[in-house]
């Protein structure tokens, strides 16, 4: 998906991301959304660091 740009990424990735939340609501949702939320930005930051792997 390096090919990609940020915007189609995150429009991929969106929906995913939004039944994840509607999944979990109704759980143990502070301990859930914390995880889903370092997991998106962990996989988004190898996903930048992929594509421009000159950057630090």
């Amino acid at each position: 998906m390096t090919s990609l740009s940020s915007k189609e990424v995150l429009r991929a990735v969106n929906p995913v991301l939004r039944s994840w939340v509607a999944y979990f609501r109704y759980g143990v949702s502070k301990q859930t959304f914390s995880y889903l939320g370092w997991y998106a930005w962990r996989r988004m930051t190898l996903w930048i660091r992929c594509k421009h792997p000159r950057m630090t």
